[in-house]
């Protein structure tokens, strides 16, 4: 008898039937669903936290019948009750556009850790209160955060050397000619070399570049001084090169500052000399790749940017990085592609989330004297 799967279902309804949530598992193609025993919490949408162990379900389906289910939080709570390697099915019947729903909702699961989105055709399930529209599915990735493992290191072998006896072999000695073993002899030097002017018989060649120069009749002010025979016409100068196009900006995140030096190129990105996909810790890098995430690959494909971030926390300097990613490619569409490009640009990110553009000014203030932080006192006592 196999090992029995462990099925999680959430909905934000009211009610949803087990044979439903039966039917959906066999649809998308999961094994094992005869021997499941489903559990199931309705009205979801109300919780923030889902009552189950880490790591403990094998199998997550959320059916929402609105588009704000399931939220970022609940996402997260997917990604922690999973076990390693488990999968997520996310299916609902909101209405609008099937190709911007599939977008939306592979971009929701991308940002909360799951790996390979994939799209699911549910227009076929009819279920007892509503019609499924379409769905996505995702995998947890095999391994957990924190895990390590040894590497093999490869095991050093001298190369083999194979001797072939047939083959003779040659005296290298042969190969020299008895003109190859004289002794080089060098010309014999000339008094031209000691001298300031050529001697008479000279043979070296500086005779003929002395005549050349009389031949020419210039002075050396005239050499390093060269003007037009009228003394009008300025000298001619090389040619100026095109300036590049480029601009640059800063974001900010309490004492993080990164600046981005965007120019035009291949799509390629460097923080701090190193590509942007090998930021650490890795749990934050989908947060630098929301610029990138929203507007499509396609925009960034014809810009190169360099990065220098430094100072502040590692959350800090990931709100600094995406902010001065965004402002970098906002401030070249307005510059050198066109303002209703840019404008497309400056909405998507608006849209999404305002500090992408704006920067946060809030500090945190620092403590006084007098008190354990920056408001509490000491409290005052007469006895």
């Amino acid at each position: 008898m196999g090992t029995q799967t462990t099925v999680l279902a959430v909905t934000d309804d009211v009610v949803l039937p087990v044979s439903s949530v039966l039917t959906v598992m066999k649809v998308v193609g999961k094994e094992g669903v005869e021997r499941c025993d489903p559990m199931i919490i309705t009205q979801a949408s109300t919780i923030s936290q889902v009552p189950l162990d880490s790591s403990s379900v094998d199998t997550v389906l959320a059916i929402s019948t609105t588009s704000e289910f399931p939220s970022d939080k609940i996402y997260g709570e997917f990604s922690r009750i999973l076990k390693p390697g488990g999968s997520v099915f996310v299916c609902t019947n909101s209405e609008g556009e099937n190709v911007e729903l599939q977008q939306t909702l592979q971009r929701r699961v991308t940002l909360a850790g799951f790996m390979e989105p994939q799209s699911l055709d549910l227009t076929s399930i009819k279920l007892p209160n509503f019609s499924l529209s379409g769905g996505i599915k995702a995998k947890k990735p095999s391994w957990k955060i924190g895990s390590s493992f040894a590497l093999k290191k490869p095991a050093k072998t001298l190369p083999k050397v194979n001797l072939d006896d047939d083959l003779d072999l040659i005296d290298e000695d042969s190969l020299l000619t008895e003109e190859d073993l004289k002794k080089p002899q060098l010309p014999a030097v000339s008094g031209c070399e000691t001298t300031k002017k050529a001697c008479k018989n000279c043979v070296c060649g500086r005779a003929e570049i002395e005549e050349k120069a009389v031949k020419l009749g210039l002075t050396e002010d005239q050499i390093e001084n060269p003007q037009s025979s009228c003394g009008s016409n300025p000298p001619l100068t090389m040619a100026t090169k095109p300036a590049a196009e480029s601009v640059q900006c800063f974001g900010r995140k309490k004492t993080a500052v990164a600046v981005t030096h965007c120019k035009r190129g291949c799509g390629q990105i460097m923080l701090n000399g190193c590509p942007i996909e090998l930021f650490n810790p890795e749990i934050l890098r989908f947060k630098i790749f929301e610029p990138v995430l929203l507007l499509g690959k396609h925009r960034f494909a014809g810009v190169d940017m360099r990065i220098r971030v430094n100072g502040g926390g590692n959350t800090s300097q990931v709100y600094a990085i995406r902010q001065s990613i965004a402002k970098a490619l906002v401030a070249f569409y307005q510059k050198y592609v066109d303002e209703q490009s840019k404008k497309e640009v400056k909405d998507i990110l608006i849209r999404y989330d305002r500090t992408l553009l704006v920067a946060d000014p809030r500090r945190c203030e620092p403590k006084k004297f007098g008190g354990r932080g920056a408001r509490s006192r000491f409290q005052k006592s007469y006895r």
